[in-house]
């Protein structure tokens, strides 16, 4: 596939409004230096340099479009916390759209802390990472207010993004309310849940990862034969315009309708530094080519470059247009 027709794409970006519903993530970096082992305990101690707040989750997902030139709004949840009004002013600052992300009283803020070492001359490392989640279901009230708040961006987007990373935004109802509005009034509507796969009906592309659409029929791939079986039957059970399985270094595998598959090669084999979020760069790339026009073939190849990028950099991380446009024009 010529370069040059990927890249035709990309400026058409900036037109494209999505709305991405999910679970937010504070992603939280402390950098710093092991200075020596602590009295109190055979453990380091670590003098901090730095700490940072990366919106993760669907959070990256949404920063990631936003990077990627396109008009984006986000529904979601955060905690009455710090982190939580850390996190939704980075998105502000960034030109999120937030008035869909709606605060929840008696539960934290999805947390994620990771504890980051090394000198000035060396690779930063992760030591530990800390998780604070809640997986207890939403209240009817919070649920009702993010259905609303769906249906009311639902008309005015040309692409929609459901992040499920299990923290409870994306409820059984949830999925009602989009396959119901998507019967109804068509967008290029993008899933990238792990969970509850085949009740997503009629939408136009999932991404699960070659585990994950294993695991939805219970079974281990491990030949290209078993791939093209699970991907056609499991477009075929979700009523799906395609399914696109991410298959790490082996690159992409995309299946349409008519048992079409094509093979995508991965396009980066050699300098993957960190694949933290590249799933949600796939996703955002993905629905913005989609929403601007692309087939999926061309839609899927932008979107694995954009994977191809991401890997390089270190922790959660975005690509934006000018990198896509650099990579495109080689």
């Amino acid at each position: 596939m010529e370069k040059s027709q990927l890249k035709r794409y990309l400026p058409l970006f900036s037109k494209q409004k999505i709305m991405v519903i999910g679970d937010l993530i504070a992603d939280v970096y402390i950098e710093g230096k092991i200075s020596r082992i602590s009295r109190e305990a055979p453990v380091l101690i670590l003098r901090e340099k730095e700490q940072r707040l990366i919106p993760g989750g669907a959070g990256n997902a949404v920063n990631n479009v936003c990077t990627l030139g396109g008009q984006v709004c986000m529904v979601g949840i955060i905690g009455q916390d710090a982190e939580g009004e850390r996190l939704k002013n980075v998105l502000k600052e960034c030109g999120i759209t937030v008035d869909g992300v709606f605060p929840a009283g008696g539960r934290p803020t999805t947390c994620k802390t990771r504890i980051m070492a090394g000198g000035q001359a060396r690779v930063k490392q992760q030591v530990v990472r800390v998780d604070r989640e809640n997986l207890t279901p939403l209240p009817e009230e919070l649920e009702q207010r993010i259905i609303r708040q769906i249906r009311q961006y639902w008309p005015a987007v040309d692409g929609v993004v459901l992040s499920d990373y299990g923290y409870g935004v994306i409820t059984p109802r949830v999925i009602e309310t989009v396959v119901e509005l998507q019967s109804q009034l068509k967008k290029k509507v993008v899933v990238d849940s792990r969970y509850a796969l085949l009740s997503y009906q009629g939408i136009t592309i999932a991404t699960p990862n070659q585990s994950e659409a294993g695991e939805v029929y219970h079974t281990e791939i491990d030949s290209l034969e078993t791939l093209e079986k699970i991907g056609r039957r499991l477009r075929q059970d979700m009523n799906a315009e395609a399914i696109l399985i991410t298959r790490g270094g082996e690159g992409m595998t995309l299946f349409e309708q008519n048992d079409k598959v094509t093979y995508i090669p991965v396009t980066n084999k050699h300098e993957v530094f960190d694949v933290t979020g590249a799933g949600d760069t796939v996703v955002a790339s993905l629905t913005l080519a989609l929403a601007a026009g692309a087939p999926f073939a061309q839609a899927a190849a932008i979107s694995n470059y954009a994977a191809g990028l991401v890997v390089r950099k270190q922790g959660t991380a975005t690509v934006n247009t000018r990198e896509l446009e650099e990579v495109l024009g080689d």
